[in-house]
């Protein structure tokens, strides 16, 4: 049985599957993938890998291309922002 997601920051919403906008995308993409339990460990990292692989190409190009924890970071510093800028509305 896979593990919840405890502790530390929560991406899906304050009380862990709230109704953000990253919970909603989520539930949405394990609906449609037979994933039956968004709040588990698997269905995360399952969901993460798909937007890695099809939303965010670019970003694991660019991950792969890293040889230093400095170029990992600037190449993923783009997504958090963009995430930093839905979660406060800032973008459309």
């Amino acid at each position: 049985m896979a593990e919840e997601l405890t502790g530390g920051e929560k991406p899906w919403g304050e009380d862990g599957m709230g109704s953000s906008w990253r919970a909603t995308r989520l539930r949405d993409w394990c609906s449609a993938h037979s994933k039956r339990d968004p709040a588990t460990l698997d269905a995360q990292l399952a969901f993460l890998t798909y937007e890695i692989r099809t939303v965010f190409g670019k970003l694991q190009t660019k991950l792969n291309d890293a040889t230093t924890v400095e170029a990992a970071q600037e190449a993923i510093s783009p997504y958090f922002d963009k995430l930093r800028e839905k979660k406060n509305g800032l973008t459309r």
